[in-house]
């Protein structure tokens, strides 16, 4: 078969699972010419019960139920919003405040993975649209400027992240004036890129996070692929600026929504 393409994704996996889109893409790729590789930057797996237990006590020590006080909860990843659909404990403590809350993520497609998980357990707005998401996605300090604009002092905020977080969001919430718990619901760790064919076929590499985008360079390099012959592609514009930054010649793809027609379309169009 002749190819025209090689793509790369890097899509992180929860510990033991596969990751759909992957699929969908490496089925789909040989009707675009294209050959899909994929090699998770990282893995995930929910935190241990005594990081779970920590965030509940520090939220009741916070917030009660009945508060008059709204209550945003946060989703700052995908896998963030995926995590809290698999705590029972927590979705219950939420359930206990649903009349309060208010919802936002950290870009469209968090935003549409956490109406995912929210509906199913009746949490949630009717639309992922309704979904507050900053005015650049996956902007942290947006994202604290679209919540900050919207509530009052002392609103609670619930920040669900991974145990590797940085406090960046919830130091500049709390700057704001809001009351912040964070509640790491998940943990990661970075998995070694796989071993690629370098045969002279263009590479795109499919990134959605910024994490997983500077681990990618590294194993690129690591593995001597010349960087001038790599396209990026992604949903999210900030990581493209991320990669830019590394590297200033880099070729950055944005696609507006991440499916693989629209993925597979886009560099078959090049």
């Amino acid at each position: 078969m002749v190819i025209l393409a090689n793509l790369l994704v890097t899509r992180a996996i929860w510990r033991g699972g596969t990751d759909p889109l992957s699929e969908e893409l490496k089925k789909e790729g040989e009707r675009y010419w294209i050959k899909v590789f994929h090699s998770p930057a990282e893995e995930f797996r929910l935190t241990d019960e005594t990081l779970q237990r920590a965030a509940l006590r520090e939220l009741s020590d916070w917030d009660e139920p009945g508060d008059h006080r709204p209550f945003y909860l946060v989703a700052t990843s995908p896998a963030a919003a995926e995590a809290l659909a698999k705590l029972p404990h927590l979705l219950a403590a939420m359930k206990a405040r649903q009349a309060r809350l208010k919802y936002a993520a950290i870009g469209d497609d968090t935003a549409f993975h956490f109406w995912e998980a929210l509906k199913p357990n009746g949490l949630g707005p009717e639309r992922y649209r309704q979904i507050l998401v900053p005015t650049v996605s996956g902007h942290f300090d947006k994202l604290a400027d679209s919540i900050l604009v919207r509530a009052k002092p002392g609103t609670m905020v619930g920040l669900l992240e991974s145990s590797e977080d940085t406090n960046t969001l919830a130091q500049r919430l709390i700057s704001g004036g809001v009351r912040v718990v964070r509640m790491p619901v998940y943990s990661r760790s970075v998995r070694e890129l796989i071993d690629l064919p370098i045969d002279g076929t263009p590479w795109w590499v499919l990134v959605t996070s910024s994490l997983a985008a500077k681990g990618t360079l590294l194993e690129l390099n690591r593995q001597k692929v010349d960087l001038k012959d790599v396209t990026w592609i992604g949903s999210v514009s900030a990581i493209g600026q991320t990669i830019q930054k590394q590297v200033p010649d880099a070729k950055w793809v944005t696609v507006e929504e991440l499916t693989a027609h629209h993925i597979l379309d886009r560099i078959a169009k090049a």
